[in-house]
């Protein structure tokens, strides 16, 4: 028969945290705890819980939730048997979502989900989302082709994912620099989702620093940038 219990322990432990992204003091605020076991002839008893706890970060005061599972049969000398999952998913070296100021509310979604998706190990995913993201920012900017230059050093105008990234930079929303870098994102959805081909996680983390730093410069900049003048207005009403 399936005992169960109900607790409001208030201990402290250490865990991992979404936020802090670091090890930090949580207070467990309430476990529910269920387990059995069974016999099986000679073979002795099989027996396992699950304890489903609610937690709360004692620096930044994020609450989680953390399932502790325990099954004798999946125990070994070198391992416990214990199984710990926490959710919202983190680990270590996992990536925040950076809140921007200007965005629209579409790909802010979009930009959750791909972090999302990274943090979770779903690679291809986060690949396709970083290559949606740039789709997503072009729609919002207007941004229906550009110039490229083929092999031949010959310019010419395309409306494919390639041309709206020149777009953006004739367009003045990023510099060439920038232009050239998000070229290897649209590799790296290309061969997520055409090709089925895993990126490595390391390299989705560079790819990602560099979409942050362009959804900064597109939306967030221009903007702060308005803001530093109309303190300077009001700082000088004369000049």
């Amino acid at each position: 028969m399936i005992k169960e219990e109900i607790d409001n322990p208030n201990t402290i432990e250490k865990i991992l945290c979404a936020k802090c992204k670091l090890e930090t003091n949580h207070t467990v605020l309430a476990k529910y705890k269920s387990s059995d076991d069974d016999i099986h002839g000679t073979d002795g008893a099989i027996d396992w819980w699950d304890s489903y706890e609610i937690v709360k970060c004692n620096g930044c005061d994020t609450a989680g939730f953390r399932h502790i599972s325990y099954f004798s049969e999946h125990a070994a000398p070198w391992d416990n048997g214990l199984v710990t999952k926490l959710y919202p998913h983190r680990e270590k070296g996992g990536r925040s979502i950076i809140s921007f100021d200007e965005t629209p509310m579409k790909l802010d979604k979009l930009y959750a989900e791909t972090i999302n998706a990274f943090n979770s190990d779903l690679l291809i995913l986060c690949a396709g989302g970083v290559r949606a993201i740039l789709e997503c920012i072009c729609i919002d900017k207007g941004i229906a082709g550009g110039n490229v230059i083929d092999q031949n050093n010959v310019s010419f105008k395309r409306e494919n994912l390639q041309g709206k990234i020149s777009g953006l930079s004739e367009r003045g929303y990023i510099t060439l620099a920038q232009s050239a870098g998000l070229h290897q994102h649209r590799y790296l959805g290309n061969d997520a989702l055409h090709e089925i081909i895993q990126p490595l996680k390391k390299e989705l983390s560079i790819a990602i620093d560099i979409l942050e730093h362009a959804i900064k410069q597109i939306y967030d900049i221009p903007e702060n940038t308005k803001q530093l003048e109309r303190f300077r207005n009001m700082r000088n009403p004369n000049s």
